[in-house]
């Protein structure tokens, strides 16, 4: 799977591993599915968080902004 380099850099850094290391996880795998969709969910959660914190302030939502 070819991914972009800042893409790695920034995972690599999430998950406290040198980037290199990402060539030897297995994203096929069963614990690599999970992993997604935790990802998944975590995202969505913190994009509705940050929806309700800018209506409360009033800001316009990134996805309606133009």
């Amino acid at each position: 799977m070819e991914l972009p380099p800042d893409a790695v850099e920034h995972v690599a850094k999430q998950v406290g591993v040198a980037a290199s290391e990402l060539g030897f996880y297995d994203f096929t795998s069963r614990a690599a599915k999970r992993h997604r969709s935790e990802l998944r969910d975590l995202t969505r959660r913190t994009c509705a968080s940050s929806r309700r914190r800018s209506a409360r302030s009033g800001a316009p939502s990134p996805s309606s902004a133009s």
